[in-house]
């Protein structure tokens, strides 16, 4: 009953509830921004690049941590969100942000 009054005193908050509306909104926008450094990198893909390194090391299966990794990552950050909901709007702009910064990478290495 006690984490209930502190999840109703942290929402009743102006500051708080206006700063997750302008993450939301900021997480939106790095969204759009992803989709568009998608869709450019696609249209302006260049021929296949041989790597050096890649080329000279043995195969690795990574596919537990492509699989895995992502819901590790988005259980942490859930399970932390709901234990500290003041740092809601943190989380959320640091979301957009990696997701802006992934998207600059997108454009800058559109290679097929």
């Amino acid at each position: 009953m006690e984490k209930i009054k502190t999840y109703t005193k942290q929402f009743q908050d102006k500051e708080l509830a206006k700063s997750i509306v302008i993450s939301f909104a900021f997480l939106i926008l790095s969204l759009f921004i992803n989709f568009y450094a998608g869709t450019y990198a696609t249209e302006r893909a260049s021929l296949p690049v041989t790597d050096i390194v890649l080329s000279n090391i043995r195969v690795f299966d990574v596919d537990g941590i492509f699989l895995y990794g992502p819901i590790i990552l988005f259980t942490f950050v859930t399970l932390l969100a709901f234990y500290k909901p003041q740092k809601l709007p943190f989380i959320i702009k640091s979301v957009a942000l990696f997701t802006v910064i992934r998207s600059i990478f997108i454009t800058l290495t559109h290679i097929g």
